[in-house]
């Protein structure tokens, strides 16, 4: 309910619950931002994705990979929609 409720999501660490977060957001076409450098699956992600940006050939949603927090919140804030943004 929070990853369908939310506007943008920033993958910090994980295991498999973040991972099925993450499977969530991309097929709702969440803008998501993986931070590396903490672990768990957002260190293992970025060498799995398709062309580099994508969960799979659909291409729902691109996944950024940032190496900073505030890189990674402000590239998420960045991806936010005109309606979304405005609201923020």
């Amino acid at each position: 309910m929070v990853v369908r409720a939310s506007d943008a999501l920033v993958m910090i660490g994980g295991g498999a619950g973040t991972l099925h977060e993450l499977a969530i957001a991309y097929a709702e076409g969440t803008p998501v931002v993986v931070l590396r450098g903490t672990g768990g699956w957002s260190d293992r992600l970025p060498t799995l994705l398709v062309d580099g940006a994508y969960l799979d050939e659909r291409r729902t949603t691109t996944i950024d990979v940032r190496d900073g927090a505030v890189e990674a919140v402000e590239r998420a804030f960045a991806r936010l929609g005109p309606r979304r943004a405005a609201a923020s």
